[in-house]
């Protein structure tokens, strides 16, 4: 039996300001990057066989980070870029709330993604990587805060409140049997 191992992309002043990153591409700061190579130190002693990481650079740094410890290259997936959350992109929860009172009550930013629309794209990629790699790989995953929801509702057939629960905050991981 193989492992996914889902990793969520290291600190962003966007994650320290609060504010949406949704597909806007910003990087690791400088606390992420050192997040990265403490990360990379614990997941070194893990067999692991390939990382595949969303092509946004917060994910790919971490990748970068990671793979360079683990002498592994990585690949890029664009169906493992974080949720597009439309208008809120930028904005912290506050900002959002006062800038779009309705879309705010309603919980539908214009422009942003519906959950069915991100489990299509992120399934469409589980799919990939079941087929390619057998049974017996582990496989790394770098990816954001709610594809990772995706993924553990994926895994775990999480009603739509454990979804809603369910946190993997920046630096942490969770592991599946695949």
């Amino acid at each position: 039996m193989g492992k996914l191992i889902v990793v969520r992309h290291e600190e962003t002043n966007y994650n320290v300001e609060g504010r949406y990153t949704g597909s806007t591409d910003i990087e690791l700061n400088d606390k992420g990057y050192e997040q990265a190579k403490i990360l990379a130190e614990k997941l070194k002693d893990m067999s692991i066989d390939i990382i595949i990481s969303s092509t946004l650079k917060r994910a790919k740094e971490t990748a970068r980070i990671i793979s360079n410890e683990m002498k592994l290259p990585f690949i890029e997936m664009n169906e493992l870029v974080e949720k597009c959350v439309g208008v809120y992109e930028g904005l912290t929860r506050e900002e959002a709330k006062n800038q779009y009172p309705l879309m705010w009550e309603a919980n539908s930013p214009d422009g942003a993604e519906t959950l069915e629309t991100v489990e299509k794209r992120v399934h469409k990629a589980l799919h990939t990587i079941l087929n390619d790699y057998s049974k017996d790989k582990n496989v790394l995953i770098v990816t954001h805060g709610y594809i990772s929801k995706v993924i553990y509702k994926y895994f775990n057939n999480a009603s739509e409140v454990d979804f809603s629960k369910y946190v993997l905050k920046n630096c942490e991981y969770d592991e599946y049997i695949i």
